[in-house]
């Protein structure tokens, strides 16, 4: 039995504005007066057949219909010829007996790939399809301003009846973000991330030489022991311990919310480079600490430290691989079990991915307790509670009650050492929970951008003073500006901020204002790829942005939009981080508050700022004015990540 059609819904699609479900049969019958939809019906299976195939949103000719059929385009298209409105078009499938992988077809048959990723999703697809009765795609087109065409802005799947996965475009369509729905069923047996890593790699080579059923054992850090004591020494095997240890570790997008974060040290015990490779995408520079030797040494201008307590895999001769290994810790690396100790006494640690079965570590909160008595501060340990209800029936009641009264002992043992417990309920939620965390501790940042090799329409002096005005402001209201140094826009508002520093009576850290001027030496070849991380760095540190004017000069001396502006628009919306434009500033700013005006919940998600975003689009607002509306948003954005992102 093929795919067959089951229903096809239509939202702001020609004369349809309000959404509509049309349930369809192998024989559908369509019927009624002239102009009541009968042809629409047809033209959206043929524009979605064009965008899927051709990714062309701007159809007027088909591939189906050849010349008899024309489409018009998108305006014609969308209900009303408005601009403004979405085309949303979703067709559900009934599978019947076909493979998922047959719905596009040789998709990874014809593949040549080495990806292990790739081929483990293929095989867990025969898991997943059993569950699978029906699928739907849900396309979401609209205009682009910045493109002056339309683009697919969304792109959801659904799976009986519930969406699985949805895609957001940007609104250049140069970028997307996807969400996963993991309360859909069809994830129901998926497998359970290691809260560290995969220890189960070192598997048959090792069990083959000592005759041992790998399946049985659980020290394995004991097994690595026997495999050195059988081959009188590591030597020959330290690569293959190595691998065994790192196999299956791959980049997540929680480490991508890690190294976003305003932290500046961070200890591992993990071998492979996951961490430094997201640190250096983030445009953030990391100091690797590896042995005693380079404990003492310290990287100019770095922005984090990373300890990496048993080594790496870049030194496999130097890991802590063995029982003999950890035995000889404290003589081997006493001055990383100093530092790490003298962090427990001056830091607040959070604790991800780590089950606290490390000797090293049991040993430091030990000494530190003993140290420090009640005086210890607080540190925070993230991890899943163990669930109540097993699915696939691995576990009885009973045992699933013994994980759970386990897991609260070692949670009450850890208070001990001022180490408080954070349950979530599935791994999934700790992504969420660190963008909630960094939403919070970044929301009194505000990131100014713009430049203005011209002036125009608010003119040099006033467009000064309204540069001055606010970088004083966000000062006195409490919070910290960060500035990339932009043309004509950035001295000004920094001018501001730092007079209203030196004018507080309270002492003020240094952080207050942070300037970050481009990295103008690097060679051209490279520096649209630097500007870019750059910018990215900068706004992942704050919580809101403010967009002032927005244009250069031109290779041929004309007035042209900045990319520069435009890509940290995007980079900001991307993060989530709130827009602020400053639409009277003319240029960019301008264009984007027309945006915002339209989508607020795109560019100021969750804020009532209609009767603020008048004030800022309003010719006639004055500097104050226009001052006021503006730290009224930012005041809202910072109390939103306050209240909705509290981290208890």
């Amino acid at each position: 039995m093929t795919s067959l059609i089951k229903s096809l819904s239509l939202k702001n699609f020609k004369g349809f504005s309000d959404e509509v479900l049309i349930e369809l049969r192998p024989i559908t019958l369509l019927f009624g007066a002239n102009s009541a939809g009968k042809s629409s019906v047809l033209h959206a299976l043929q524009y979605v057949r064009e965008i899927l195939e051709r990714n062309n949103a701007n159809a007027d000719r088909t591939l189906q219909g050849g010349d008899a059929v024309d489409l018009g385009g998108f305006l014609n298209l969308v209900h009303g010829r408005d601009r403004k409105s979405r085309i949303e078009i979703e067709i559900e499938m009934a599978l019947g007996e076909t493979p998922i992988p047959e719905l596009v077809p040789e998709a990874f048959e014809d593949w040549q790939t080495d990806d292990t990723d790739v081929w483990r999703f293929y095989e867990a697809l025969g898991t997943i399809r059993r569950k699978v009765l029906s699928v739907s795609v849900r396309l979401i087109v609209g205009w682009s301003d910045l493109r002056n065409e339309p683009l697919v802005v969304g792109y959801e799947i659904g799976t009986n009846g519930e969406w699985c996965v949805k895609f957001e475009s940007t609104p250049d369509g140069r970028d997307t973000k996807m969400r996963i729905n993991r309360e859909n069923p069809i994830f129901m047996e998926e497998r359970e991330i290691d809260e560290e890593f995969d220890l189960d790699a070192l598997d048959d080579w090792v069990a083959e030489e000592l005759d041992l059923d790998i399946d049985k054992e659980h020290d394995l850090l004991a097994i690595a022991q026997y495999q050195v004591n059988a081959r009188g020494g590591r030597h020959d095997i330290n690569q293959q311990l190595i691998e065994a240890f790192t196999r299956d570790a791959r980049s997540t997008p929680l480490l991508e919310i890690v190294a976003r974060l305003p932290i500046d040290t961070v200890w591992t015990t993990n071998y492979e480079q996951l961490l430094e490779k997201a640190y250096e995408a983030a445009g953030r520079r990391v100091e690797v600490k590896l042995s005693i030797e380079n404990l003492a040494q310290a990287r100019r201008g770095r922005d984090v430290t990373l300890y990496k307590m048993h080594g790496c895999i870049t030194q496999p001769h130097q890991a802590i691989l063995t029982k003999e290994d950890y035995e000889d810790y404290d003589r081997t690396r006493r001055l990383f079990t100093d530092s790490l100790k003298g962090d427990f006494i001056e830091k607040t640690l959070l604790f991800l991915g780590f089950s606290f079965t490390d000797p090293n570590v049991e040993r430091i909160l030990a000494k530190v307790r003993e140290q420090l008595g009640q005086n210890k501060r607080d540190h925070y340990w993230i991890t899943r509670r163990p669930p109540t209800i097993n699915s696939d029936g691995s576990k009885s009641p009973e045992e699933l009650a013994y994980d759970e009264r386990k897991a609260r002992l070692q949670s009450e043992d850890l208070k001990r050492y001022g180490i408080q417990t954070v349950w979530v309920d599935e791994y999934a939620h700790i992504p969420e929970l660190l963008l909630a965390l960094e939403a919070y501790v970044t929301r009194r940042g505000v990131f100014m951008s713009g430049a203005a090799s011209d002036p125009s329409p608010l003119g040099q002096d006033r467009l000064n003073e309204l540069s001055r005005a606010l970088g004083g402001e966000i000062i006195r209201r409490g919070f910290n500006l960060v500035s990339g140094f932009g043309v004509g826009i950035a001295e000004q508002s920094i001018l501001g901020a730092f007079r209203a520093v030196y004018e507080s009576k309270e002492a003020q850290p240094e952080e207050r204002v942070l300037i970050r001027p481009f990295p103008g030496s690097t060679p051209a070849a490279q520096r649209a790829a630097a500007f870019t991380r750059h910018r990215g760095e900068m706004i992942s540190r704050v919580g809101a942005m403010v967009v002032v004017s927005g244009n250069k000069t031109g290779d041929d001396g004309t007035v042209i939009a900045s990319p520069g502006v435009d890509e940290e628009v995007q980079i900001a919306l991307r993060l989530g981080k709130p827009v602020v434009p400053i639409g009277v500033s003319g240029h960019v700013a301008q264009r984007v508050w027309e945006q915002a005006v339209a989508h607020p919940e795109q560019y100021l998600p969750g804020l009532k700022c209609k009767d603020e975003l008048a004030i800022l689009g309003d010719q006639n607002s004055t500097t104050e004015q226009l001052i006021e509306a503006i730290m009224c948003l930012l005041e809202k954005a910072e109390k939103l990540a306050s209240k909705k992102h509290r981290v208890d």
